[in-house]
């Protein structure tokens, strides 16, 4: 999750897990519930180069009569993690909306 303010950027990174552990200083569980409605893109290459995806995605919602309902998340589907080639990365942007009244 992003937040950006004038004066700072707050991020949650998050992993899925098979059950929560003990929070933490550094770590807490907790569950994320799905977004009622979402506007989605895959993301395919590096990570540099995000920012076209998220313009389409952004103006879909404009174009079909609906409106940003929260934060977007990314969810990681390959990265450096298990695919070498940056080219192969995919990343899946999710962003809430609702339809405009």
């Amino acid at each position: 999750m992003f937040v950006n303010s004038e004066s700072d950027i707050d991020v949650e990174i998050c992993e899925a897990v098979v059950a929560p552990g003990r929070d933490s200083e550094k770590i807490k569980f907790k569950r994320t519930e799905g977004y009622p409605t979402a506007a989605c893109v895959i993301h395919r290459g590096p990570y540099n180069t995000i920012g076209l995806a998220y313009s389409t995605v952004m103006k879909w919602i404009e174009e079909n009569g609906y409106e940003i309902a929260g934060h977007p998340r990314e969810s990681y589907i390959d990265g450096c993690w298990n695919k070498e080639d940056p080219a192969d990365w995919t990343t899946e942007i999710q962003v809430p909306v609702n339809a405009k009244l």
